[in-house]
């Protein structure tokens, strides 16, 4: 209407589209028990919505082909860029389209997936898209259906501590999930190493298992007072060091500062 190219605001569109979601669940009166999600965005949309990441190519690959490292560094880079809610959904099948490789799933790969993703902003699973034929329907998985459940109940028992971070991300911009360098900006070992863990608020450490039959994981943890969150078992770290702990499927290594509430 006000005669600009498409092209000239391509970057300010989907703003502007979370923008009306937004005032549509605001003028309908249902702040607090409903949601939009936005997947793009521009430098305004974090202030609007939660974000989220694709999920239609997920694999337990590190960080090629939109791997789970690619999806945790997408949404740790989003949020020190701003995106302070981001999340990425947990595909449960396969679309035919895709075809087999890079968007293969084992039921392995769906459990670690659902793992990480409980200790993000939001916790949910996704279909994919267009018609689905997968070689294996998650949702009629036991195993998978088990894990679901135990990560429901994990990212339910959240909720407080969560709610407080919301508030930070809210009041003060700090991400929900964040690079460990954010709490640690002098060890060495978070500034080169990349993203292989990372921190859910000041008081959780989680290094999520991504390759295939892990049953223990060789885990980097910084200064600090530790404990594992399956086992109770504290560990004082005085200036960062490895240690391998138990990582079975449905025991990904998450600890808590003992030290913190």
């Amino acid at each position: 209407p006000d005669g600009r190219r498409g092209l000239s605001v391509v970057n300010r569109f989907p703003q502007e589209f979370a923008k009306v979601n937004r005032d549509a669940i605001r003028d309908a009166g249902r702040e607090g028990d409903a949601f939009f999600v936005a997947s793009s965005g521009f430098s305004e949309t974090a202030q609007l919505v939660p974000t989220s990441l694709s999920d239609r190519v997920s694999n337990l690959r590190a960080k090629k082909d939109g791997g789970m490292g690619a999806a945790l560094n997408g949404i740790i880079n989003g949020g020190i860029s701003g995106f302070a809610l981001g999340h990425c959904a947990v595909s449960m099948t396969v679309p035919e389209k895709l075809g087999k490789g890079i968007s293969s799933r084992s039921r392995d790969m769906i459990c670690r997936w659902l793992e990480m993703m409980a200790f993000t902003t939001l916790f949910r699973t996704h279909d994919g898209e267009g018609i689905v034929t997968s070689s294996m329907s998650a949702y009629e998985d036991n195993v998978v259906l088990d894990q679901l459940t135990r990560w429901s109940k994990v990212y339910k028992a959240l909720a407080s501590y969560r709610q407080n971070l919301l508030s930070e991300a809210s009041f003060q911009g700090w991400p929900v999930v964040r690079h460990p360098v954010l709490h640690y900006p002098s060890d060495k070992h978070f500034l080169k190493e990349g993203t292989s863990s990372f921190m859910l608020g000041t008081s959780m450490y989680v290094a999520p298992v991504m390759e295939p039959g892990v049953t223990t994981a060789r885990v980097y943890l910084p200064p600090g007072a530790w404990g594992h969150l399956w086992t109770g078992v504290t560990r004082t770290v005085k200036t960062g060091d490895y240690f391998d702990v138990p990582a079975p499927v449905g025991e990904p290594p998450v600890f808590y500062s003992i030290h913190c509430p």
